[in-house]
């Protein structure tokens, strides 16, 4: 064999092993993300349109007037609605959304003890909903009754608050 050939077998192996590497990496970063939400939801966080910030309130007893959501059956008036689908910071607060250095997997429940101030609507209907309760820094989509903590509360807090800034 040639130097020329063992050359290009250096490079396809490094190459190989460079795109194993990534891969790995890669893995690492989103692995439990993707345990919680499941497969389907983290591909519709990351792809889906529209995508809509809502502001929320726990109605208790309280009669209301206007768009509901109903969370294990607990009604929270909607009581402002953004579509957000080309809002500057998405990209980054959905990639964020599926990397495990995102959650704090060491607090975590199912209790319904969280007031739920903000959601996350992916998609044109409510199933694929995320609630924020950014006081005690916890996620939870609307469909299953586990939560966990959420690291990355502060910065979303940042991100929502500008969506309601400015009149639709």
């Amino acid at each position: 064999m040639n130097r020329g050939k063992l050359v290009i077998l250096g490079i396809l192996g490094a190459a190989i092993f460079a795109a194993g590497i990534a891969w790995w990496f890669q893995f690492h970063q989103g692995h439990q993300a993707l345990a919680f939400w499941g497969g389907e939801t983290a591909r519709t966080i990351r792809l889906a349109k529209p995508v809509w910030a809502q502001r929320i309130v726990r109605l208790g007893d309280v009669w209301a007037t206007g768009p509901l959501l109903t969370v294990d059956g607990e009604s929270y008036q909607i009581q402002s609605s953004r579509e957000i689908t080309k809002a500057r910071g998405l990209v980054h607060a959905r990639q964020a959304l599926i990397q495990n250095l995102s959650f704090d997997w060491a607090d975590s429940g199912t209790t319904n003890d969280t007031d739920w101030t903000f959601a996350i609507r992916f998609g044109e209907t409510d199933q694929e909903t995320l609630l924020l309760d950014l006081t005690n820094r916890r996620i939870r989509h609307k469909q299953r009754p586990q939560w966990v903590g959420l690291k990355i509360a502060d910065g979303l807090e940042v991100f929502l608050s500008e969506q309601f800034e400015t009149n639709p």
